[in-house]
């Protein structure tokens, strides 16, 4: 059984129309019965009365809708934990150069520094730290990069 069966199940019950679930679904109408119907045969059982008027659910569908949405809800509560788990989280990428990149490495840098200020972008440069000869950074949401250059003594 997977989630998309169990969801395009759901979609389908609350519509009771096949075509309606598709778009609400953003997909195509023949995706959702041929789901729909893989998820029956797993299941051993129908799920939905078909006619050439309408759709409704059998008695194992109406007693399966309420644990299918109960598992679509834990589905939700499981991602939530996650995305709250690693929102705080912020990455770091150092890298060392000789001096022999000085030049170089201070033009990424400044262009770094310079590209345009976005929703949720940020960007700063630093004057030297102690024994390094350039410091700069870089910060998106849920990811931070720091850049910074070493001298030719190894001190970061």
């Amino acid at each position: 059984m997977e989630l998309r069966q169990v969801r395009y199940f759901v979609t389908v019950a609350h519509e009771l129309h096949f075509g309606r679930a598709a778009e609400r679904l953003h997909i195509v109408q023949s995706a959702v019965s041929q789901q729909v119907r893989r998820l029956e045969r797993e299941l051993g059982a129908e799920l939905f009365d078909r006619s050439a008027r309408q759709v409704r659910l059998t008695a194992v569908g109406a007693r399966f809708l309420p644990e299918a949405q109960a598992l679509l809800a834990a589905e939700e509560r499981a991602r939530a934990v996650v995305a709250e788990l690693t929102a705080g989280r912020s990455r770091t990428l150092r890298l060392g150069t000789s001096t022999g990149l000085g030049a170089h490495l201070d033009r990424v840098l400044d262009a770094l520094a310079g590209l345009p200020r976005r929703s949720g972008w940020s960007w700063f440069r630093r004057g030297p730290r102690s024994g390094s000869t350039g410091w700069s950074r870089a910060s998106w949401p849920r990811r931070s990069f720091a850049v910074s250059r070493t001298t030719a003594a190894g001190r970061g």
